[in-house]
């Protein structure tokens, strides 16, 4: 894999040499405009729950998607049940009502808190963003357990070149603990997510009013 990493690493610097496409021409085709800017990383490392288990702290290292560490992330989940009560994380979503392709009833789902967060990269330029959070745990029959996390952040501002940018972010993020392990207050793991990133300067809207 190191060896494919190092290959692919010296095809982009060529192709970046030569005008070629490179990482960040991968998801034009998902723009819906040119204000857009569109973007992948992903992020792994340390997480903890805090002693009484209503908050989450994260502190990954954030790479991009030739495997090169371009910053850390950090952010802060505070829970919107009792944590002392893990029985809602241990439900996953009921089916909706098969209906897709005209006006329907949409079910509600359960939000398990809010999440705010900051992405670093290595320039030193930031992202900060904040919003609902979805989480799942599953028991898996080796006596281990994951915990499934989807966040979708509102990016509410940054710095250097995200400097006041606003728009849209998704966070997919997953850890295992083993047989013995338990996830809750004062847990400590080691977990990973992947971002994608779907950033607008506030320079190219009007409506910049915050809620």
């Amino acid at each position: 894999m190191s060896g494919r990493k190092t290959v692919i690493g010296a095809l982009e610097d060529i192709a970046q040499k030569i005008g070629g496409i490179g990482p960040q021409d991968w998801f034009t085709n998902v723009q819906s405009s040119p204000h857009e800017q569109v973007f992948v990383r992903y992020t792994k490392g340390p997480g903890r729950y805090s002693e009484d288990g209503k908050y989450v702290i994260l502190n990954f290292k954030m790479y991009d998607l030739y495997g090169r560490e371009d910053g850390y992330l950090n952010t802060v989940f505070e829970a919107r049940y009792d944590p002392k009560d893990q029985s809602p994380l241990l439900k996953w979503v009921k089916p909706p009502n098969a209906v897709f392709d005209r006006p329907s009833p949409v079910e509600d789902v359960f939000i398990a808190g809010f999440t705010k967060a900051t992405w670093t990269f290595g320039d030193g330029s930031s992202i900060v963003a904040v919003g609902p959070t979805l989480a799942t745990v599953a028991l898996y029959k080796d006596g281990g357990s994951g915990l499934f996390v989807r966040v979708a952040y509102a990016i509410t501002g940054g710095t250097g070149r995200f400097n006041g940018a606003l728009g849209a972010l998704v966070s997919n993020g997953s850890t295992y603990l083993e047989k013995g392990q338990k996830i809750g207050p004062g847990t400590e793991f080691f977990g990973s997510a992947i971002e994608v990133f779907k950033v607008i300067n506030e320079r190219d809207i009007t409506n910049t009013e915050r809620s």
